[in-house]
This record gives C-alpha cells, structure tokens and sequence, in this order.
C-alpha cells in the first residue's frame, strides 16, 4: 500500500502509544512494549521512530496478525501484570475473531484476561455488503466471530444503520467473552 501512496500521506508513526511510552519513560514505568505490522515499509520506519524507547521495546514484528499474536502470547507467558491489545487492521479480512477469542482466554494465574481496544473497520465492511459476493460476507463473518448479523440485515440497511449492525454484533461476541464492551463510532 506504501508504494501505491504518494509521500504526504503514507502512513507516519506518531501515534497515541509514543506519548505513553514518553508518559513511562518521564516516571521510570517499566512498560514493555510488542510491535506488529505486516507492511514491511510501515515496519522499516516503525523501528526508526522506536529507536529512543529500545529498553521499552521487546520486539517489532512483520506478519500476519491472525498468525503472530500466538507469538505475542508466547512472549508475554504468564500475564500477571496489566496488559493491553491494540488491534488496529488497515481492513476487515485482516483482523479475524478467533484470534481475538484467543486473545481473550489467554489468562496468568491471576486468572488476569488482557484489555481489549479493537479498531473495527465497518467501512471496510459496508463496502463488503454492497458488492453482494458470499466471499465477502464469509470475510465478514469470520471478522465478527458469527453469521448471526446476516438474519438483521436486511432491518439494519432500511434504517440506513448497518454500520450500527456491525458494532452490535462485534460487541455481543465480546460481552459473551465476559469484555464490558463499550464502542465509539
């Protein structure tokens, strides 16, 4: 996507997470940090940016989500300090459900399940709908861990609501998981 972005766009790093990560490093916080992307280029300039946070950084990677979190998991072991997942896909079909199911049982022996923020990308999926192809609404499903939004469609597009649609549902396969799931669109 890089190589197609002219240069004034393209993807920078300064997000939210530095301002924590200058938060920690003013008070002495030993924060621990895992990087995932799997744009190469996005990574290349990710590691740049990280270079002044290298002891909070344990490792950046570049693949596929729904295939490194196992690595993230791996890394963490047993979770008895606060942790928090930031999912953040560029599309729908990037971020699968199971994965986030997983996530979520992933517990210490504090029985400490890890916070949630998820970035569900409905725009990616409204688009999805209008092209009427069942591959698309099996990506859908598998982003929201159901097929159970397929029966409401139908009520949710003649209120023009669809997008509210997507959050519902994404939010009830969370709350089964036992996440209070507040949502912001």
């Amino acid at each position: 996507l890089a190589d197609t972005m002219p240069d004034e766009i393209i993807k920078e790093w300064d997000p939210p997470f530095f301002s924590l990560i200058n938060h920690a490093k003013q008070i002495n916080f030993p924060l621990k940090c895992i990087f995932n992307d799997s744009d190469k280029e996005c990574i290349l300039r990710l590691k740049e940016k990280l270079k002044p946070y290298d002891e909070y950084v344990v490792e950046v990677g570049n693949e596929d989500a729904n295939i490194y979190y196992r690595r993230v998991l791996e890394l963490i072991k047993n979770p008895n300090r606060p942790g928090v997942f930031y999912l953040d896909p560029l599309h729908h079909d990037h971020l699968k459900f199971s994965t986030i199911r997983e996530i979520s049982t992933f517990t210490g022996s504090n029985e400490r399940k890890p916070e949630l923020i998820i970035n569900l990308m409905v725009l990616t999926m409204l688009k999805a709908v209008q092209r009427k192809n069942p591959k698309d609404n099996q990506l859908i499903t598998e982003s929201l861990g159901t097929d159970s939004w397929m029966k409401n469609l139908q009520n949710y597009q003649k209120k023009h609501r669809t997008h509210r649609l997507f959050c519902d549902t994404f939010c009830s396969q969370l709350r089964q998981m036992g996440y209070a799931s507040p949502s912001y669109l």
